[in-house]
């Protein structure tokens, strides 16, 4: 064999669950297999051994999946013979994987040999099958793939110290995440892209925080759940308790990094006209607001798409994973628009990425906005400023939820009550006339003048004091 050593080591591992869940399948002479199962298991079989460059043991795989192509299809008969010939190549197959680094000549005659004991049973005019159904065989991958993280995880959570078994875990995860549709079955991706990308954080020397041992706990429960709903029933229909508990195990390791101060280019330079070490181009060829937009494109499709899935992530942890992910593009974005000097486009970015409730329909809605209007052309980055400014006004004014209004209620028509009568009403006296002041005839005595008024004269009765009219002068 002339793969690689690290290659051959995975194919050790692999191989021998695949032969195991053969033998699993293959029981009776008198029971017929599942043949799904079996197609599946012998084309994962061929499918690792050529990777490996493993050729001979190959070809025995694809022996296997004709077999099991003709069982499915009704072309061939479950018989006792077929069943002591697949018997045999197991056997066989279980000593040629264990020589497969210390291949021999003797093991290229033995696998030979095996591949002859198969084909007897398959015509000549069908040497290579058809490709089977995609619906058929995924599910069958996909729960030994979950099956074997399952046990690595837990090994290495039970045995920090073997670094070995996180290792195969996160080689499966690889390959877990490669296949065409495991899109169909949430949220295994997420979850294994999640394994390694925090086994990638733990330092080599030292044991693993008990958050990290959670998280591979976790995980490997959801992949053994996996596993076992995909055997049994060909579907993954995860519990909540299981998912649950990942999505908190994966959300206490998300640290929230603090958010670097912004630094313009302009003010790396000196403000002198002396030489410096980075200069300006005496010529720009675009302005900062083309260079801006430039960018801005780029992120703003990004974000757009982010924002896509997280409006289709429903489950608990594909939701944290793409609140994370949008997280931190809106934080790339925020730096960028802060580099030139766009206060308002980094204020709105930042905002939305410290949002407690970023998955929810207004903040998708703000994002989405704000990346269609920094797409659309701007002649200077004031422009693009009062664009946002518009989105992040309506962002911080709009409530989250519509208040609810109290109906109207109408009081019930009723006659009015019919007014008292009113007592009647005694007019003050008027006023008493003005005071009159009365002069005496003659002048000899000034009149006495009262509170109210002149006092009265008395009567004359002496005709002697009568007075008389004065006579004319003479002229």
């Amino acid at each position: 064999m002339t793969g690689s050593p690290e290659l051959l080591e995975y194919f050790l591992v692999e191989a021998t669950e695949y032969i195991d869940a053969i033998d699993q399948l293959v029981s009776s002479p008198q029971l017929t297999p599942d043949t799904n199962a079996l197609l599946a298991s012998a084309r994962a079989l061929r499918g690792s051994a050529s990777m490996a460059n493993a050729e001979s043991i190959s070809e025995i795989g694809l022996a296997l999946e004709q077999l099991s192509l003709r069982l499915r299809d009704s072309s061939l008969a479950w018989t006792e013979d077929l069943f002591h010939a697949i018997r045999g190549s197991v056997a066989d197959l279980r000593s040629l994987v264990r020589h497969v680094r210390i291949w021999s000549e003797e093991d290229e005659i033995r696998a030979q040999a095996a591949s002859v004991s198969l084909r007897r049973f398959i015509p000549a005019d069908a040497r290579r099958p058809t490709p089977p159904s995609s619906d058929a065989t995924t599910p069958v991958f996909v729960a030994l793939q979950t099956a074997a993280i399952a046990a690595e995880l837990d090994a290495f959570a039970n045995a920090p110290d073997e670094r070995r078994s996180l290792d195969d875990a996160v080689a499966r995860t690889r390959t877990l995440r490669g296949i065409a549709g495991i899109s169909d079955y949430p949220p295994l991706a997420e979850v294994a892209d999640s394994v390694e990308r925090f086994a990638r954080t733990l330092v080599p020397d030292m044991p693993p925080h008990a958050r990290e041992t959670e998280l591979f706990r976790s995980a490997a429960e959801v992949m053994r759940d996996a596993a076992d709903q995909l055997r049994a029933t060909g579907r993954c229909t995860l519990g909540e308790s299981g998912v649950a508990r990942f999505a908190r195990a994966v959300a206490a390791l998300e640290v929230q990094d603090p958010e670097p101060a912004p630094v313009r280019v302009d003010s790396l330079f000196y403000g002198d006209s002396a030489g410096h070490v980075v200069a300006p181009t005496t010529a720009p060829t675009e302005s900062p607001a083309t260079r801006l937009h430039r960018e801005l494109m780029t992120r703003s499709e990004h974000l757009r798409r982010l924002v896509g899935d997280a409006r289709r992530a429903h489950d608990p942890v594909s939701r944290q994973r793409a609140a994370s992910t949008l997280r931190e593009a809106l934080k790339e974005a925020a730096s960028l628009t802060a580099t030139f000097g766009a206060h308002q486009a980094r204020a709105l970015f930042s905002d939305a990425a410290a949002a407690t409730d970023l998955l929810g329909h207004e903040e998708l809605d703000a994002i989405d906005g704000a990346c269609g209007l920094a797409m659309a052309p701007f002649t200077s980055i004031d422009e693009l400023e009062r664009r946002l400014a518009v989105v992040q006004r309506a962002r911080v004014a709009t409530p989250k939820s519509t208040p609810v209004i109290a109906p109207r209620i109408t009081p019930p028509f009723s006659a009015p009550a019919t007014p008292p009568k009113a007592s009647p009403v005694i007019a003050p006296p008027p006023p008493p006339p003005p005071p009159v002041l009365r002069l005496p005839l003659n002048d000899s005595a000034p009149p006495r003048v009262t509170a109210s008024g002149p006092a009265p004269a008395e009567p004359i009765t002496d005709p002697e004091k009568v007075p008389q009219p004065r006579a004319a002068a003479a002229p």
